[in-house]
């Protein structure tokens, strides 16, 4: 049996997951593993290579500073994330359409 894929707006909230974890972790790098454990612990299991994707999107949009190790053959490993000011904007916005009071 296959996974079912995750729909666009699936993954969306994902992404405000990550970003509310990035969140209130401040301006303190967290691994890509300890992001993996609060989506899992958030009922929302995303795997090691997904969190990678998102995080890697959530740069391309300015959102994390990401850590990454170069390494030959492989490509870049993530070493830590951390939430832009831009990201905090964003998060807040999203908090606000989702009704949450900050």
């Amino acid at each position: 049996m296959t996974k079912p894929h995750k729909s666009k707006s699936q993954h969306e909230d994902d992404r405000t997951e990550i970003l509310r974890y990035l969140h209130a972790c401040g301006l303190q790098p967290v691994t890509p593993r300890s992001i993996v454990i609060f989506l899992d612990d958030a009922l929302r299991p995303v795997s090691a290579g997904g969190v990678d994707f998102h995080l890697h999107y959530l740069r391309d949009k300015g959102w994390v500073e990401l850590g990454v190790e170069k390494l030959i053959g492989e490509g870049e490993r993530i070493d830590w994330a951390r939430i832009t000011a831009q990201g905090v904007d964003e998060f807040d916005r999203r908090a606000k359409a989702l009704g949450e009071v900050r």
